[in-house]
């Protein structure tokens, strides 16, 4: 690659990267060799101009960065405000599992359809999990992402099955560095903690499973590596079993006790029963 294209390359992975707590921006990589385009996986630290990709190793420095700094300053601002706007409920979110919210008639649709998905009342309560009934969000169950007690982020899914999008959710990148229900591995037990991809898939477990919110990311393994105090078991989609072993294996190399459950091609966590998702996840540590 020439050092001219590699320059203009690595101006667009510094526009399109957002700002991290380390003071780095992380992005897609924008080099097209590269397996991890659509992982955060390219880092720049603006003030300096220099820039690397974990996955495909690519490193250097940009030398003029004064408009990139100018760029970057309009991003943050706008992920401030986004990051704002994630921290607070959704306009006519009411929680289901007291109030009004779990009596009234008007959300009886939305406390049906968490029965059919297998989510238990106490579930309910406990994750704050509430719906929208009118407006952008209209009839859609709302699972707060929580850190410490405070929202960080919320999904918000279709519970008509007619909307034309199943999910909208807080906007702004902030599912890449949370896990759902973080939490929960920090319970020192010898009950393996499932991780599964949605939030929608983790509900049915209660307090024993978390969400990855999407593909794992670097931020997440080094959370859960951080965080837990008891075995994982790692369960994504049926056709991304081999991803979920690799994570298992990942976890393994961090010092955690960790296997990964196969599920059936083109089944979910939530399709099959949670006792015999338990009862792998079990056998899986074990192997």
């Amino acid at each position: 690659m020439r050092p001219a294209e590699k320059l203009e390359l690595a101006q667009i992975g510094a526009q399109q990267a957002r700002p991290r707590a380390s003071g780095w921006y992380r992005g897609p990589c924008p080099f097209p060799d590269c397996a991890g385009k659509r992982d955060q996986t390219f880092s720049i630290q603006i003030e300096t101009g220099h820039f690397h990709c974990f996955r495909c190793h690519t490193a250097g420095s940009i030398g003029e960065v004064e408009e990139l700094i100018e760029k970057a300053e309009v991003a943050k601002t706008e992920m401030e405000k986004l990051a704002e706007e994630a921290r607070k409920p959704p306009d006519g979110f009411l929680e289901l599992g007291r109030g009004d919210g779990a009596t009234a008639l008007c959300c009886a649709p939305a406390r049906k359809y968490l029965t059919k998905r297998g989510i238990a009342p106490e579930t309910v309560l406990r994750a704050g999990i509430g719906c929208v009934l009118d407006g952008r969000y209209a009839n859609r169950i709302v699972a707060p992402v929580k850190v410490g007690g405070e929202w960080r982020g919320w999904i918000a899914r279709d519970f008509t099955g007619k909307a034309e999008r199943k999910y909208m959710n807080a906007r702004g990148p902030w599912r890449g560095d949370l896990v759902y229900n973080a939490v929960g591995l920090a319970v020192e037990t010898d009950e393996p903690f499932l991780i599964v991809e949605g939030v929608f898939d983790a509900l049915p477990f209660g307090a024993d499973a978390g969400a990855l919110l999407g593909k794992p990311t670097e931020s997440q393994i080094a959370l859960i590596a951080m965080e837990a105090r008891r075995p994982v078991a790692v369960v994504l989609d049926g056709d991304a079993w081999e991803e979920g072993w690799a994570l298992a294996m990942r976890l393994r190399l961090d010092g955690l006790r960790a296997g990964s459950v196969r599920l059936p091609a083109k089944l979910d966590p939530d399709q099959v029963s949670v006792e015999w998702a338990r009862n792998q996840a079990r056998l899986s540590l074990e192997e």
